[in-house]
């Protein structure tokens, strides 16, 4: 289909007045994705030709909105009875944080997901990028290259100046990015489900005279968790979200440390048991 050095593409190319694009990634070992933009009696025209070479075996990626697919996509979900193992990878303050379960599926499908984006995303951009009249509205979701990975965000708030702030679906947590830099997805993006689940720190407060929790404890906080393999385990819901025991093994004692009591016994949270 490609052709020595790209001709046959290039003549599809030149035939149909369209942009297309083979992703180097083979989907199911069986099927390569085929982008085509441009004009809508361009795209008509280079798929005609695409199925005349091919026998008819083009086959649109998918049927269904991206709106559909979305609906269709869960978060993935914790246990609510045994312990699992998870990683911090974001946090709000020492009693909001996210995790994503640690385990050889979640490593496949956090590969899955960059083989993904960057099949797609790698191959010429302007057909992604959001246009002056066509910007990103709030509940958007899009996918950036952020800190040499790529990731699928969703618009959380319009900012001034060009500026959004996007929440990460597979690490938590939000940052605020121009707008340049986001470029719109696929339907095929959400076949697999957002890795971030957003969780409280089971029976913890912060202290009477505190709205929220002090800087302190979230640094300690940050200093329990980072870096390490935790069993989470699930104690009560508040609102949707997981209320948790965060435990990991002390490497010099050889015994079990709860997060949630450490914080209670360096004074920085008040224990509660509701």
């Amino acid at each position: 289909m490609i052709g020595k050095s790209g001709k046959h593409v290039a003549e599809m190319k030149q035939r149909s007045g369209a942009s297309i694009c083979i992703e180097p990634e083979m989907r199911n070992e069986q099927i390569r994705v085929v982008s085509i933009a441009g004009l809508s009696n361009e795209i008509k025209k280079a798929e005609k030709i695409l199925n005349a070479r091919f026998d008819n075996r083009l086959v649109k990626i998918s049927d269904i909105s991206t709106s559909e697919a979305i609906s269709k996509c869960q978060t993935m979900s914790l246990p609510a009875e045994n312990d699992v193992d998870v990683i911090v990878t974001a946090f709000v303050d020492a009693g909001n944080f996210f995790v994503q379960l640690f385990s050889t599926q979640n490593d496949a499908d956090l590969i899955a997901i960059q083989s993904k984006l960057a099949g797609c995303y790698l191959s010429p951009r302007p057909k992604f990028l959001y246009s002056e009249e066509d910007q990103p509205c709030v509940g958007d979701y899009c996918a950036a290259y952020i800190d040499y990975a790529w990731c699928r965000m969703r618009v959380v708030e319009a900012l001034e100046d060009g500026l959004v702030s996007v929440s990460y679906l597979d690490y938590g947590g939000v940052v605020t990015l121009p707008t340049n830099v986001l470029l719109k997805s696929r339907p095929d993006f959400f076949e697999t489900p957002f890795q971030a689940v957003e969780c409280y720190l089971a029976n913890v407060v912060p202290h009477e005279h505190e709205i929220e929790y002090s800087y302190d404890a979230s640094t300690i906080f940050s200093q329990l968790v980072e870096g390490k393999v935790l069993k989470l385990n699930v104690v009560s819901q508040r609102n949707g979200i997981p209320c948790v025991n965060l435990t990991y093994e002390n490497e010099e004692t050889q015994q079990t440390t709860s997060v949630n009591e450490e914080l209670e016994k360096w004074g920085l949270v008040r224990w509660s048991e509701v």
